[in-house]
């Protein structure tokens, strides 16, 4: 796990809300506190889907951060910035497979390593903090590491100004 300091608060925020550079991540939940609280849940409900949109899905049970990045930055659009905010995103299956295979670790693979990036907003403070959790007990660490190196790398190279804690 890492903890990095945002240090362009404004220009993440761009990214975040109105850009695409965070859209290929899946949105696992999310919170923010303005004048009111607001949570987001995002597991699918696949009740809302006809047969062939839940085709399209392939199995994705959470909703893409594009998905719902519009509503989001509604509740977090105005004069003001919110008191806080949280958002749990995590890497996609497909990107998580090929990271797998890229790095010759696909014995994790059967137990389901869950790649998330958490964004914190609280006391004017801006964190992006990586994080693994697998289905069973795992002794290596290795994809640790390298999620943690792959994290910063991605903030790098959409210009995203951090401070590794």
């Amino acid at each position: 796990m890492t903890a990095m300091t945002i240090e362009d608060v404004a220009g993440f925020m761009r990214q975040f809300l109105l850009g695409e550079t965070f859209d290929h991540f899946l949105l696992k939940e999310g919170e923010v506190t303005a004048a009111a609280a607001w949570q987001v849940e995002g597991s699918l409900n696949a009740d809302f889907f006809t047969s062939d949109e839940q085709e399209a899905l392939a199995g994705r049970t959470y909703a893409l951060w594009s998905e719902i990045r519009p509503m989001v930055t509604q509740l977090m659009k105005g004069k003001k910035p919110p008191v806080s905010f949280a958002f749990v995103l995590q890497l996609s299956g497909d990107n998580t497979r090929r990271v797998l295979e890229r790095y010759h670790l696909e014995q994790l693979q059967e137990s389901s390593p869950s790649l998330v990036l958490t964004i914190r907003y609280r006391q004017k403070k801006l964190m992006a903090v990586t994080g693994i959790s697998y289905s069973t007990f795992v002794m290596d660490r290795t994809l640790e590491q390298l999620w943690d190196d792959m994290a910063g790398r991605f903030l790098k190279q959409h210009g995203i100004p951090f401070e590794a804690m």
